[in-house]
């Protein structure tokens, strides 16, 4: 059954998860229960994937994330370095880095998040962080900044890039 727009069920609750007032976590369960209604086979399978990368990004961006259930979806093996957020075409590791989400930034990297993909503007995550603190136009605190800035730096391999990255950030809080 689907409605006027053509949406069945699992569309439309999609849709008011996005828009709607009510508490996100109510979607989640409605679309939960939707997911499992549906038979097996390539609709059910494609349905949870498309939730799992959605509830992560949805972490990504949350203040108050679960560590456990983040960690459940990221050991499902969901391709971290590849997903986008459909609203702002952000990579998972940006979109946590911007949402000032140092929890998410450190269990991305430990699930082997690849810090040298660029945005659309050919940033990495560590110019990212680097440029939110620097124009300090978000909510997210100095020292917040500092330790997603710390995070992504101790992702580096030892080498010249580490190192440089060290003796940059040694220049810039000095600047601050």
């Amino acid at each position: 059954v689907k409605d006027s727009n053509g949406n069945n069920a699992l569309g439309v609750a999609r849709k008011q998860r996005n828009n709607s007032r009510r508490e996100k976590k109510t979607w989640n369960e409605i679309i939960q229960l939707l997911i499992d209604s549906l038979p097996d086979g390539d609709d059910k399978t494609l349905a949870i994937q498309q939730n799992n990368v959605h509830l992560l990004f949805q972490a990504a961006k949350s203040e108050n994330v679960s560590i456990e259930d983040t960690q459940k979806l990221l050991a499902l093996g969901l391709a971290i370095n590849t997903i986008k957020d459909p609203v702002n075409n952000q990579y998972l590791l940006h979109v946590s880095v911007l949402a000032g989400n140092a929890t998410v930034v450190a269990l991305l990297l430990e699930h082997g998040a690849d810090f040298r993909i660029q945005n659309k503007e050919g940033q990495i995550v560590l110019d990212v962080a680097k440029k939110q603190r620097r124009e300090g136009r978000s909510r997210i605190s100095m020292e917040k900044w500092n330790e997603i800035i710390q995070l992504l730096i101790d992702a580096l391999p030892d080498g010249d890039e580490k190192t440089l990255a060290i003796q940059q950030e040694k220049i810039d809080m000095f600047s601050y």
